[in-house]
């Protein structure tokens, strides 16, 4: 008999892997995903060409670095190494975390077009699912990313969480609740992942019912209306859904 224990301990790990441990049943923990590197794997997307002048134009007028003995291939090799959470052999002051993240917001304005969220800029990523990219327009930063799956739970534009991770330096500044009020503000209706960890839980039974009409969604498919405070079964509740433009389920 195999007995798996985490005890306070922490793991970087990708999207798939975290929906295998969901699906084989391990609800506790602490684990650590990298929303940024998706978005590299995101900019990857843009030609060759696109990426290598974005790259010198930023470190050259926005960071200050001579970056003309670096070769095209050097700064592709950058992007790759990005891409897969690697060590670019680029000098350590081109990939301080602070200018990666400037980075991103960087090649976020060049290369999308960004929505006004609440209180962060954003765009979505829709080639397989739809995915929202938040940035601090202040700080020119990177926030964290909001993986979705449209949903037909329930009616209109729906959407189910399936990841959602911030830079974990900006967790417990806020920025998680704008993060989903932002999509609450795009969706009709907005439905919680089926394995909640601690922090996503309290967002769901304490931060957005301050701000939406939250309901629970219990093993009999019934929709029943949840405040902050209100007590509940954990074992009873299959989803929360939240929505600020529906005062009832669609």
């Amino acid at each position: 008999m195999c007995i798996l224990v985490f005890i306070s301990m922490k793991y970087i790990i990708t999207e798939s892997q975290l929906k295998t441990l969901q699906e084989v049943g391990i609800g506790k923990g602490t684990f650590n995903i990298s929303p940024v590197k998706y978005f590299w794997t995101f900019i990857n997307g843009f030609s060759e060409r696109k990426r290598v002048n974005a790259f010198r134009n930023y470190y050259t007028k926005v960071v200050g670095a001579n970056v003309d003995d670096l070769s095209d291939d050097n700064i592709l090799e950058f992007y790759d190494e990005l891409d897969e959470l690697g060590t670019s052999a680029l000098p350590k002051k081109l990939k301080s975390k602070k200018i990666l993240s400037g980075f991103a917001f960087y090649l976020a304005t060049k290369f999308t077009k960004l929505k006004n969220g609440r209180g962060l800029v954003y765009f979505t990523d829709e080639t397989e699912s739809r995915n929202y990219y938040f940035f601090d327009p202040a700080s020119k930063l990177f926030v964290g990313r909001i993986g979705t799956n449209r949903s037909d739970i329930t009616s209109g534009d729906s959407y189910k969480i399936k990841m959602t991770a911030a830079d974990k330096s900006l967790i417990g500044m806020g920025y998680g609740t704008k993060m989903y009020l932002t999509i609450l503000d795009d969706v009709d209706y907005l439905i919680s992942d089926g394995t909640l960890y601690p922090t996503s839980l309290r967002v769901w039974t304490s931060t957005l019912p301050k701000y939406s009409n939250v309901w629970v969604m219990n093993g009999d498919s019934e929709f029943i209306p949840f405040k902050s405070g209100d007590d509940y079964n954990p074992e009873d509740v299959k989803y929360f859904i939240a929505s600020i433009r529906n005062s009832e389920i669609g």
